[in-house]
């Protein structure tokens, strides 16, 4: 079990940097490093995480071409959104909001299946989207803002309700809490309050934030989202380059599907904190309304 619970905090932050410049295809030699650099990473990281340590991703190259969405949107309720935007929780179909900017990743990259290989068995990745315009902003040479849409199997052909839903994010909550206590010590946090209330699970009136470890940040009846903050791992051919990020992994029920959406970006200043856990709202409440039965549809 407890293997079971650092896989699951492990994949929720393992991720890979889309590489802006156009390059030519990897060969298969390339292929078999990046992969392997990849499980080297995840050991890594599983050993950092059971000694309460700082976790971090390794990104590999992508071409340019790898992307989807680029006609004017059509609008649902007020939200834009693309037809290929779609994605499948068992027999439904779901839109995705479309943001000025942002760009969906082909599932036939090989920045799309390392991604989906690195995930927790049983969810299954159903859309992996990047935000071009902040790339171009912040100058970087690498992605530094994008969102992987999971959906649950095992949920994937039931319905769920308010109800089952906090059922789910009870036990999701219990599993963390039992793995964290096993990690976090003392020495971590300033002041024995709030070492106390994270150790037992008690996210809402921790003050303090540890490093490398989800919080809970937002709980609803519909929707659970946590936070942590962590970095990226650029391997160049002559260096390593690290960056500080910051997520949120959320579980939101959209039209009674269950998901989970993480969102990750490059950590600049205590406001981007806030930006994060607003854009996660966001693009909850905007998937919700997209997916939302009537409305208008236009371009």
């Amino acid at each position: 079990m407890k293997a079971r619970i650092v896989n699951v905090i492990i994949f929720f932050c393992v991720f890979l940097c889309l590489r802006i410049a156009a390059q030519e295809e990897p060969s298969s030699s390339a292929e078999q490093s990046a992969l392997e650099r990849v499980e080297q990473e995840r050991e890594e990281s599983q050993a950092r995480a059971e000694n309460g340590g700082r976790r971090s991703t390794v990104s590999v190259p992508v071409r340019r071409r790898s992307t989807l969405g680029t006609a004017d949107p059509i609008f649902r309720n007020g939200v834009p959104y693309y037809d290929e935007w779609t994605i499948r929780a068992g027999a439904q179909l779901l839109r995705l909001p479309a943001y000025p900017g942002w760009q969906g990743v082909k599932p036939s990259s090989e920045f799309y299946q390392l991604n989906a290989n690195a995930g927790e068995p049983g969810y299954h990745l159903a859309s992996v989207l990047t935000n071009a315009r902040y790339v171009r902003e912040t100058r970087s040479r690498y992605v530094n803002f994008f969102s992987l849409i999971w959906v649950p199997q095992e949920h994937a052909f039931t319905v769920m309700t308010s109800a089952t839903f906090d059922s789910f994010a009870q036990t999701l909550h219990e599993r963390l809490v039992s793995e964290r206590a096993d990690s976090v010590t003392r020495e971590a946090f300033l002041d024995f309050e709030n070492y106390l209330s994270f150790k037992m699970g008690e996210d809402e009136s921790v003050e303090e934030f540890v490093d490398g470890y989800l919080i809970r940040s937002i709980y609803e009846s519909d929707m659970v989202t946590y936070f942590a903050n962590s970095e990226f791992v650029f391997q160049t051919r002559k260096t390593e380059i690290r960056q500080p990020m910051i997520m949120t992994i959320t579980y939101a029920l959209v039209d009674g599907k269950l998901l989970r959406i993480d969102i990750k970006r490059l950590f600049t200043s205590d406001e981007d904190m806030t930006r994060i856990l607003g854009f996660t709202r966001q693009f909850v409440d905007d998937m919700r309304a997209v997916n939302a039965l009537g409305g208008r549809k236009f371009r």
